[in-house]
C-alpha cells in the first residue's frame, strides 16, 4: 500500500531540488565567507572591465579636445580623478555587493534546513517501515 505522507514529502523534495538546485544547494556547498568573496570577485573584475570601456569612450568622445589641448592639460590631476573615481566605485559596489550576497546565502541557508528537516522526516518514515517488517 502506498504511503500518503512518504509520497507528499519525496513531492517536496523532488520540487524543491528540481526549482531550487541551482540556487540554494550549490550556494550552499560553500562556506558563507567563501560564497561572498568568490561572487565579489567575479563583480569587481566585472566593475573594472566596464569601468575601463567607459574611460576608453570617454577618452574617444573627446579625443578632439584631448588633442587640441594637449600641452595645457594637467595630466596628474585627470589621473588623479579617473583613479578616485574608481576606488570609490569599487568601494560602493563592494559593500552592496557583499551585504546582497550574505543576504542571499542565509536565504539559501534557511531553505536548505526546511529541505534537511522533510530528508530527516522521510528517512524516520522509511525506519518506522523497516521496524514494522
Amino acid at each position: 500500500m502506498v504511503d500518503l505522507e512518504k509520497v507528499r514529502i519525496m513531492t517536496k523534495l523532488a520540487a524543491f531540488e528540481q526549482k531550487e538546485e541551482e540556487d540554494a544547494i550549490k550556494i550552499t556547498r560553500y562556506y558563507q565567507g567563501d560564497y561572498v568573496r568568490y561572487e565579489l570577485l567575479k563583480t569587481l573584475a566585472c566593475v573594472t572591465v566596464g569601468y575601463m570601456c567607459l574611460c576608453v569612450l570617454g577618452l574617444l568622445y573627446q579625443v578632439e579636445y584631448l588633442i587640441g589641448n594637449a600641452t595645457k592639460l594637467n595630466y596628474p590631476q585627470i589621473l588623479g580623478q579617473v583613479v578616485s573615481g574608481y576606488c570609490i566605485l569599487l568601494v560602493l559596489y563592494g559593500i552592496g555587493v557583499s551585504l546582497a550576497y550574505i543576504y542571499q546565502y542565509h536565504k539559501a541557508k534557511k531553505k536548505i534546513k526546511g529541505y534537511d528537516k522533510n530528508l530527516h522526516i522521510l528517512r524516520q518514515l522509511y525506519r518506522r517501515d523497516q521496524e514494522r517488517e
